[in-house]
């Protein structure tokens, strides 16, 4: 890290990040792949334009996904065997550990504020495909999400440098998970919190915003653990950020919806082209002309060797 005086709040998260979550966020170098399942129209698109789509997270299949997390961090701060963490907090600065809890409290209790996080969310989701699921795709995902599989290369990488958007593998915690994390937050900060104290004007404000910032991170990126064979990864972007580059917002029919989506161009990562591994079409009905329709629109989007990265899979005949 840089000297203390020139430090940023983003230096200090990213430490934290680094610390304790960079090694289980790295993409696995083992054949495994992330996958982004979607419907055909919608694949078309992506190709065509040279874009991924952003979509608001109240049309997930759940939408308390992401309210879930502050649900859990409320719980951790409610419970009667918080001392030892509030006590960390008050010796950073008196009054801290009461105006987090508070903050958290009205994530949960706040009708309002549960409905801005959910409308000001959205996000674009993968999922780690093993080996064995390259040529067949995920049952489950085809019943639920679309007759596309969009697999990505390793050169994806959810940690771009793009203002406003931040990635991060799905964690499926419980409480007790909940509470491992908030531990770990509360120590960091008090091992760093001379220095927080120092790096801006206001230091008590600093340390709160950063410890609002690790909390809301990690609440939007936790499922229930009931779901961990969905295996998830998200790309977020939150629409209380003011600058997001390379990303423009228009309204698309999805599934007879006019909604709002965030498009974000791939040409800022060298284009699709450069994160592509390869795509499967896993509908039963005109697969092949499907096939034919996403080779064409590959070559006019200059994808080399395009008729040999699109694939049928024949999951449903392997269940037979």
């Amino acid at each position: 890290m840089n000297s203390e005086d020139s430090n940023t709040l983003e230096d200090y998260f990213d430490v934290f990040w680094e610390k304790y979550f960079q090694e289980s966020n790295e993409i696995p170098e083992d054949g495994r792949k992330l996958v982004h399942y979607t419907k055909f129209d919608t694949a078309k698109k992506i190709i065509r334009n040279n874009e991924i789509w952003f979509r608001n997270a109240i049309w997930m299949e759940d939408k308390k996904e992401i309210t879930y997390g502050y649900d859990n961090m409320w719980e951790v701060f409610n419970s009667n065997d918080n001392k030892c963490l509030m006590s960390k907090l008050e010796d950073i600065y008196e009054g801290i550990g009461n105006e987090i809890k508070n903050w958290v409290k009205d994530r949960k209790n706040r009708e309002n504020d549960r409905k801005n996080l959910v409308h000001q969310t959205f996000m674009f989701s993968l999922t780690l495909h093993e080996p064995s699921e390259h040529n067949l795709g995920r049952h489950s995902m085809w019943k639920t999400y679309g007759d596309v599989a969009i697999v990505l290369n390793n050169k994806f990488n959810l940690q771009q440098d793009i203002r406003g958007m931040s990635g991060s593998k799905v964690s499926y915690y419980r409480v007790d998970d909940f509470k491992t994390t908030i531990n770990k937050f509360t120590e960091f900060v008090y091992d760093y919190s001379d220095a927080l104290k120092k790096f801006q004007k206001d230091g008590r404000k600093g340390i709160i915003d950063l410890m609002k910032r690790m909390i809301s991170y990690t609440a939007v990126y936790t499922k229930r653990p009931e779901y961990h064979k969905e295996k998830e990864w998200r790309c977020l972007i939150n629409m209380s950020d003011n600058e997001h580059n390379h990303m423009k917002r228009e309204i698309e029919n999805l599934a007879e919806i006019l909604q709002p989506v965030w498009k974000f161009k791939l040409n800022a990562i060298g284009g699709i082209e450069n994160i592509l591994d390869q795509i499967i079409i896993g509908s039963i009905e005109e697969s092949y002309i499907k096939r034919e329709v996403v080779i064409h629109l590959l070559k006019k989007a200059n994808v080399k060797g395009a008729e040999n990265m699109v694939k049928i899979s024949d999951i449903l005949s392997a269940k037979n």
